[in-house]
């Protein structure tokens, strides 16, 4: 993938693998490949950018125990953090429901902790790119935003309220 666009020197590579991984291996040696992580290493990514969910798993409750791994790596194997694609799980397909309302908040501030270097083990801050957000009726529950959410997104300059000159709101005006 990597030689694949080294002609596009505009393209970022995005490791993108579910919250649900754990990358323990990766975060001890961030340059070496880790298969079983699937981790391809350093040299091959240019940006840390996991998925989850409040609610996706019951340990991913809240942004540091959902992201929380993933931001170690980016600091291990210096590289920017993403977060490519979040939402509130309104209700889960099971019949159980696992609802945060503090959810985007909570991840506003983890971010904000996060770029500060407050919410990183070693102290340094970690670039925060951006969020990408999750909205609409899935197999595992609803995302949907309601209008109060909506508002609270715009109130806060869109998704990064450390860096809202990077950052797009998803919600129209």
């Amino acid at each position: 993938m990597r030689r694949a666009f080294a002609a596009a020197p505009n393209v970022k590579l995005v490791w993108c693998p579910t919250g649900q991984l754990v990358p323990t291996r990766a975060t001890r040696t961030p340059a070496s490949a880790v298969p079983e992580e699937l981790w391809p290493g350093g040299a091959l990514v240019d940006v840390i950018g996991p998925d989850a969910y409040n609610g996706k798993r019951r340990e991913n409750s809240d942004p540091a125990s959902a992201f929380g791994d993933f931001v170690a790596l980016a600091d291990a194997a210096q590289k920017p953090f993403l977060i490519s694609e979040t939402g509130i799980v309104k209700g889960a397909a099971t019949g159980t429901a696992f609802v945060d309302a503090n959810w985007y908040s909570d991840l506003f501030q983890y971010l904000t902790d996060v770029e500060s270097g407050h919410a990183v083990a070693s102290g340094h801050s970690v670039d925060v790119v951006g969020v990408a957000g999750f909205w609409r009726s899935t197999d595992f529950g609803d995302t949907t935003l309601r209008a109060s959410e909506g508002h609270q997104l715009a109130a806060q300059h869109g998704f990064l309220r450390a860096q809202p000159q990077r950052a797009q709101s998803c919600v129209g005006h």
